[in-house]
């Protein structure tokens, strides 16, 4: 507590607590914290140096106290107050995801004029060695509703210079009570998402789900360095755990379009190679996954098959028109489907390019008269030539 760089993690990189300044940041608002824990009771002074002071009385077993006046010599009480309320009232529902030993923060405001309280927690449920679900609830004030947040994280224990660490990636889902009664689960995009290192950093990722891992962080856990080899070798490592979890989200039935549009469609290309590192990663990745043999895109019918399979029709109507055994005469190949009608320019539109642009998914267009010789011309279209 009164040391700098002292602390019992220094020497292990990926560890919250590494540099031995944490405890430091309570002198933006006060010059004399005091502790009580155990048989220590002590207040600081001038950050280094401990005062023995008289113990607390109705403490619980193991209990450990941190009273910070606000006495900071530049900044009011009344200022203190208002920023640290204002940011219990907005520590998010995500601060809690990924914290191991954390489970509940509960927080109470007793001034006189000004009494209020919050509190949030999670639930977790596992399922297997591959994923969990995840519920977050929260309370920011007294007077408002909890609000509540599901997650399924998908985890895998990878190894760096001899040390297991842990790699996670956490995609958000809602539940919807279907007309039938039943309730159906879809994963949904996580708007705004950043990256994890135990707590959120400022680092944008430009994904639509979180990624977590025990990155090397700057002192301020704001952000991480792009060029650090560990940093590197966990942006692989989950770039592989995305890649896998696409095929446990399909044996859990949750891989549909919505799904698909979580994931990185927009081929953001080399431009700005560093701002989209973590996200052209990803993309690549995930990229080699469907251009795979394994059937991951869902079709017409309600089933799966693979990108080179697959036909993007312009509407509905065509599907209706052209069977399976159409297709295979007009194409000359017996494997080809529809994909999924939904995927449309109003609807699906970075999804539409995602699929013609990326894995030359051929698009159908509307078209009416006699068929008789197709080709290809650019990005992978269609042209028909009516000869009726």
């Amino acid at each position: 507590m009164c040391g700098i760089v002292a602390g019992t993690k220094s020497e292990d990189s990926s560890q919250i607590g590494r540099f031995g300044i944490g405890f430091k940041s309570v002198y933006s608002y006060t010059s004399s914290p005091e502790i009580y824990s155990a048989n220590k009771s002590f207040k600081i002074e001038n950050y280094v140096h401990p005062y023995s002071i008289n113990k607390k009385e109705k403490m619980k077993q193991g209990e450990t106290l941190f009273i910070i006046p606000f006495n900071h010599t530049k900044k009011n009480r009344k200022k203190s107050f208002d920023e640290i309320k204002s940011r219990l009232k907005h520590i998010g529902l995500e601060t809690l995801l990924f914290l191991k030993n954390i489970y509940e923060i509960e927080w109470n405001i007793y001034e006189e004029e000004d009494k209020d309280s919050g509190c949030y927690f999670k639930e977790i449920y596992e399922i297997n060695n591959d994923y969990k679900k995840v519920n977050i609830i929260g309370k920011k004030d007294a007077n408002t509703e909890p609000n509540e947040e599901s997650w399924i994280v998908f985890a895998r224990s990878v190894e760096f210079e001899g040390n297991s660490l842990l790699v996670e990636i956490a995609y958000k889902t809602k539940v919807e009570k279907q007309k039938s009664g039943k309730e159906k689960t879809t994963i949904i995009s996580s708007d705004n998402a950043k990256l994890s290192a135990f707590f959120l950093t400022d680092k944008d990722t430009y994904l639509k789900f979180i990624i977590q891992a025990p990155f090397r962080t700057t002192p301020a856990r704001d952000n991480i360095l792009i060029e650090d080899e560990l940093n590197i070798y966990l942006i692989n490592e989950i770039a592989e755990l995305v890649s896998y979890s696409i095929s446990k989200i399909k044996e859990i039935g949750l891989l549909d379009i919505n799904f698909i549009n979580t994931l990185p469609i927009i081929d953001y290309g080399d431009e700005d190679n560093i701002k989209y590192y973590i996200y052209n990663i990803i993309f690549n990745k995930v990229k080699e996954k469907f251009l795979s043999d394994e059937s991951l895109l869902p079709d017409y019918q309600g089933g799966y098959i693979k990108s080179s399979q697959a036909l993007l029709a312009r509407g509905k109507d065509l599907i209706d028109l052209l069977t399976p055994g159409q297709l295979s005469m007009l194409f000359n190949r017996n494997d080809l489907v529809w994909l999924n009608d939904a995927i449309t320019v109003d609807r699906n539109r970075e999804l539409r390019k995602y699929l013609c642009h990326v894995f030359k998914v051929v698009l159908i267009p509307i078209f009416c008269g006699l068929l008789s010789e197709a080709h290809t011309i650019d990005d992978g279209f269609y042209k028909f030539e009516n000869r009726s």
